[in-house]
């Protein structure tokens, strides 16, 4: 058996898109090998035609012990800022992640509200180690998803997509 998923393009992602998800939004899943991002767009076939054009590039962004990832299409001039908040992770998936050395991202597209898979893209990300420390600090400084909810939603007024991108560590 197989730990590489398959995603076949029109088909929908082998895992259910979040119910409240709002159109051209990001979602993070954690795993062993590192993270996937998906993009849910209200437009796919403009966005099909942007990821066919362009690789994106990757960037991280932090403060006080909260990371966004950075997504950033340059030709297209899009940039998508993913916070992370790592209580929202399993436990028992957040342990090997922290102890795993490994940094292979896939960026996905899917349509929004159908979940359907049209674009992949698989990044190594040279900031992955820095990440899961920044990680660590979160999970030693905040107790629980909603304080660092909020601490994300107060960040969010303070510092914009565009000042976050010019300020992250690293790109890919």
């Amino acid at each position: 058996m197989s730990d590489i998923t398959t995603y076949i393009v029109g088909e929908p992602l082998p895992f259910p898109a979040p119910p409240s998800i709002a159109p051209d939004s990001p979602v993070i899943l954690t795993n062993t090998y590192f993270l996937d991002i998906i993009l849910y767009s209200s437009q796919a076939k403009a966005d099909r035609l942007m990821w066919q054009r362009e690789s994106a590039q990757l960037g991280l962004f932090h403060r006080n012990a909260l990371p966004y990832l950075l997504v950033h299409f340059p030709l297209s001039r899009m940039t998508f800022d993913c916070p992370y908040n790592a209580w929202r992770v399993d436990a028992t998936i957040r342990q090997a992640w922290f102890l795993s050395g490994k940094a292979m991202l896939n960026l996905i597209l899917a349509q929004h509200g159908t979940n359907e898979f049209y674009g992949l893209q698989r990044h190594s990300i040279p900031w992955a180690d820095q990440l899961r420390q920044v990680c660590e600090q979160q999970m030693q400084q905040y107790t629980s998803v909603a304080e660092v909810d909020a601490l994300g939603h107060r960040l969010e007024t303070q510092v914009g997509v565009a000042q976050m991108w010019q300020q992250k560590v690293s790109v890919s």
